[in-house]
């Protein structure tokens, strides 16, 4: 079977995981209440800083540990 690769999974495609990680490492996936209340997850670990696309509330509620990597775009390739 060959993977496909997205750049952003929503809510509804998060459901199918439920359950079979404790971490998860993301992107722009969309962590709604209701995905969050489903997913099982411990923790939450954002590549980037922004963490607008995760239910705090939820996750703070549901005791889920929410992590971005501050300043991990700050430094520029190249300047022009």
């Amino acid at each position: 079977m060959e993977a496909s690769v997205e750049e952003r999974l929503e809510a509804d495609q998060l459901l199918e995981y439920a359950g079979k990680y404790d971490v998860a490492l993301i992107g722009d996936d969309r962590y709604t209440s209701e995905a969050l209340e489903t997913c099982g997850a411990k923790a939450l670990c954002k590549w980037g800083t922004g963490i607008d696309s995760i239910h705090l509330q939820t996750a703070e509620r549901l005791g889920i540990n929410v992590h971005n990597t501050p300043n991990a775009f700050s430094e520029p390739v190249a300047e022009s």
